[in-house]
């Protein structure tokens, strides 16, 4: 049984983990058993500047004000990670890139990748994931903001712990390389399955889990091959 997880979003200065900053965390602590939210926190931290201010509306000066650093914010991801079973995000391959997660032991489920949600026909962002899901959506690229928002996906479920198996089932699973066999001509049959073009190789290409691969090639008006990675 899944007790406690710790939900996490960021807002960023830039796409690089190794040149930008995170400039926001939100967190909260969240019951599956009792199906609640726990505890939350939200920060700023500090930086010089933001280039994504026009996304996020975070100016940098702000951060001056009351931003933590980073040792600061350690110490209450870790409060939070010890209390929690799993990590939660809704892109966690770009969340737990950062180094503000180096130390954290516990492992990441993707509610994007990982979380099949019953009203989503496809997977999808997580506004249009909430929207298919009767939830309201006031408010975007604020970090506890987003959080909240697959918290609520969480209260809604009818059966939360059945949720997270399968979830953690998938988030297992290998994830294959499929190649597309179209050529110049067809190469909108991929685009439309959304395979992106790999130009050192010169094909159409995408990562999926093995589970995606038996449902999704269905639809596909295309040959496919599965190769390594």
């Amino acid at each position: 049984m899944i007790n406690n997880v710790c939900i996490i979003d960021l807002e960023t200065t830039g796409l690089d983990p190794t040149q930008d900053q995170v400039i926001e965390l939100g967190a909260i602590l969240y019951s599956v058993k009792h199906q609640t939210i726990l505890e939350q926190f939200s920060c700023l931290l500090f930086v010089q500047e933001n280039p994504q201010e026009y996304t996020n509306k975070i100016p940098a000066k702000a951060t001056h004000e009351r931003g933590y650093s980073s040792s600061r914010l350690d110490r209450v991801l870790m409060d939070f990670a010890d209390d929690s079973d799993y990590l939660i995000a809704h892109n966690a391959a770009f969340d737990k890139q950062w180094n503000l997660f180096d130390e954290l032991w516990q492992p990441w489920l993707c509610t994007c990748e990982d979380f099949i949600w019953p009203k989503n026909h496809q997977k999808a962002n997580l506004i249009n994931t909430c929207l298919n899901h009767g939830i309201g959506v006031t408010k975007v690229h604020r970090a506890l903001s987003d959080c909240q928002l697959i918290a609520e996906l969480f209260d809604r479920a009818d059966d939360l712990q059945g949720l997270f198996e399968k979830a953690i089932a998938r988030s297992q699973e290998p994830l294959l390389t499929v190649l597309a066999g179209v050529n110049y001509d067809t190469r909108h049959l991929a685009q439309k399955a959304k395979f992106y073009w790999e130009p050192n190789k010169k094909v159409w290409q995408k990562e999926i889990k093995q589970s995606d691969l038996l449902v999704e090639s269905i639809n596909w008006n295309f040959k496919y091959e599965v190769v390594d990675g």
